[in-house]
């Protein structure tokens, strides 16, 4: 760890790098050369010989080494590329730790057991077409004796039809992702509590 005793981002990601080896089959060498250097292309030289590129490749090599030895700091020009030859699970781990020294939390809560569910967004929208066109008692902007009784009720129908096809999305995202509402808790909403 540097004098700071704070982690900086080079250090994150190399701890991170080294834990995700010693349990990998990878090697630093097959990080440096079959990972990172095809990401570090536009480093290369333009056409290079076989020579050319067998020193590229060495020197793309030792960098990795010496990054990971810790004499030298990963260079930020690098940091997205070698974070992309992590596996997600690592990847995410550092920049969530990268994220937090910055000041930046990640707020939403951890999703636990979600399953795919089919969204269909497409009919509450339809839904709300459907509103929209049945909202003849609407237009005048009051609700009065004026207003047929036939298209009141088309109009109450179709918005409760709206509700309804609403909370069924809400569940199904409920259902999909495990997240349950930051205002309403999916799980104690019912219809009687929009009232």
């Amino acid at each position: 760890m540097n004098k700071n005793q704070f982690p900086n981002e080079s250090e994150i990601i190399i701890r991170h790098t080294k834990e995700w080896l010693l349990t990998s089959n990878e090697t630093v060498k097959s990080l440096a050369l079959d990972m990172l250097a095809p990401r570090l292309e536009k480093t290369a030289p333009d056409n290079p010989t076989v020579a050319d590129q067998e020193n590229w490749e060495a020197s793309v090599s030792r960098m990795v080494h010496r990054y990971m030895k810790g004499t030298h700091h990963l260079p930020l020009s690098w940091k997205w590329q070698w974070l992309d030859c992590l596996p997600v699970k690592s990847r995410d781990a550092a920049l969530k730790e990268i994220h937090a020294i910055h000041g930046f939390l990640d707020t939403l809560p951890e999703i636990e057991s979600g399953t795919v569910c089919d969204a269909s967004i497409n009919e509450v929208l339809e839904s709300v077409a459907s509103m929209v066109s049945t909202a003849e008692p609407a237009h005048d902007g009051k609700y009065d004796e004026r207003d047929s009784i036939e298209s009141s009720n088309k109009m109450i129908d179709s918005l409760l039809g709206l509700a309804a096809k609403c909370l069924d999305e809400a569940r199904r995202i409920n259902a999909g992702t495990g997240a349950v509402g930051s205002r309403h808790n999916i799980h104690s909403f019912s219809k009687n509590e929009a009232e």
